[in-house]
């Protein structure tokens, strides 16, 4: 049967009913492709897991408006734009103290990124390494560039990210650690990080050697059982070592 002048067949209109249809379906897929980079770290109206050690009094759910803003992501999942961007904000929040070895540290991992209108202003990283203390190792999630834009400092970003840290490390490591200076560990500590009480140092390629220049400021989430006067070493990485 031919149709009126002017109508397709009813076999061409559900081609094209069907090519509309598949176009849009790339289009989702796409738009999911790209928006699982930054999937959310957690559930909003999930709380917070304990760290190690669960220090309960210090460690709070998110809020939820912040939360719905930290997105986590592999690094292995970022596009080189997302990386370039990374980058671009702490060179900008480590200025002069920040070098290639810093960069290749917190690569890894998971990234937690703080985003708002599509732009990153913040931003953690947790990457895999082993701690030895107490006559054993310890697969242990290393907080690295915890970094905020300076234009969204004084808005708990920092305190957001750090958070969102803790839910990575309690479901893939045993232990939190970490290295900072007196100003940023005013903040760790009141998460609930402990400051490392024992000596430090790094099993090197020629040998386990002590770190004293670092001593007093490594800080780890611990369970209850590890003792914090032992000593501690880290594993060998190029730069600095803790």
């Amino acid at each position: 049967m031919t149709p009126p002048s002017g109508q397709q067949p009813v076999v061409a209109q559900v081609a094209q009913v069907a090519q509309v249809a598949s176009s849009g379906a790339r289009r989702l897929a796409a738009m999911a492709s790209r928006s699982a980079i930054f999937a959310l770290a957690a559930s909003a109206s999930s709380p917070l897991r304990r760290p190690p050690g669960g220090h309960a009094s210090t460690v709070n759910a998110y809020d939820g408006a912040m939360h719905e803003r930290i997105r986590s992501a592999r690094t292995e999942g970022l596009e080189p734009e997302d990386l370039a961007e990374i980058k671009a904000l702490l060179d900008t929040a480590f200025a002069g103290r920040w070098d290639e070895h810093d960069w290749q540290h917190c690569l890894g991992g998971d990234h937690l990124l703080w985003v708002e209108g599509g732009r990153l202003v913040g931003q953690a990283a947790v990457v895999p390494r082993i701690l030895r203390t107490g006559g054993r190792s310890w697969r242990t999630g290393y907080v690295e560039a915890v970094a905020v834009s300076p234009n969204a400092q004084g808005r708990g970003v920092g305190r957001e990210l750090m958070l969102a840290a803790h839910e990575v490390i309690a479901a893939g490591y045993e232990l939190g650690g970490l290295c900072a200076g007196e100003r940023a560990a005013r903040l760790y500590t009141r998460l609930g990080w402990r400051r490392w009480a024992g000596p430090t140092l790094v099993d090197s390629p020629q040998g386990t050697v002590a770190t004293p220049e670092e001593d007093g400021n490594v800080y780890v989430l611990p369970p209850a059982e590890i003792d914090l006067s032992l000593p501690i070493a880290c594993d060998w990485r190029d730069g600095d070592v803790w």
